[in-house]
């Protein structure tokens, strides 16, 4: 057994899991999710809405749920998606739910029925390995619940993680790469960074990684 194969994650335990409230959130999704046709995709970590936002304006078509844990980052959230709304750029694609993800995918998001999931610039968690999306038992039940042909998103500034990312994703999970790539600020402008993370680090210099994965 090699080093990689003997850490492969434990069981998910669905039974350990607490049901989050329900929210107004949750009623918008399941909308979603009865509409013919609709493709339906979740932002896990979203922070304070830089990318959600930017993805549900440039993409009305597709409803998605972004998640976010932290009280004063979603906080900032909601505040920025109701300036827009106030300037008169209503996203009603965009369902913001303020909880935890695992919790919430758990109950909530039924098998099959996700396109996309972005995890991008999550915490690399450098002393808990468990503790990385990538190797935690709860992949395991997030897969489920993406579609055949779905895509899975992330993006890193740590090349350490990234590869993790990559070892786990092909060797582990099995997963399809379909993209890896490496930039750096002269290959974005301004008006491209995907989150405020990304622009951060692309402005001081450092090279950020994306990889995406179809299941």
């Amino acid at each position: 057994m090699t080093e990689l194969e003997s850490s492969e994650p434990r069981a998910f335990r669905r039974e350990q899991i607490l049901t989050p409230p329900e929210s107004p959130g949750l009623f918008q999704f399941r909308d979603a999710l009865t509409a013919p046709g609709r493709k339906v995709d979740l932002e896990i970590g979203c922070g304070v809405g830089w990318h959600p936002i930017q993805y549900a304006r440039a993409n009305p078509d597709r409803v998605l749920l972004a998640i976010e844990q932290t009280r004063e980052k979603y906080g900032k959230f909601s505040a920025r998606l109701l300036a827009h709304q106030n300037r008169g750029v209503p996203l009603p694609s965009l369902i913001p739910v303020h909880a935890d993800a695992v919790a919430w995918t758990t109950a909530y998001v039924p098998s099959a029925s996700l396109d996309r999931i972005f995890i991008y610039y999550p915490n690399p968690n450098p002393k808990n390995a468990a503790a990385r999306w990538i190797r935690m038992p709860f992949f395991r039940e997030l897969l489920t619940k993406v579609k055949r042909g779905g895509e899975i998103h992330f993006r890193t500034n740590s090349a350490t993680y990234a590869q993790e990312v990559l070892d786990y994703g092909t060797r582990i999970w099995g997963l399809e790469l379909m993209l890896r790539r490496e930039f750096s600020s002269r290959d974005k402008g301004a008006s491209e960074y995907a989150t405020h993370f990304e622009k951060k680090y692309l402005e001081a210099g450092e090279v950020c990684r994306e990889i995406v994965f179809r299941v």
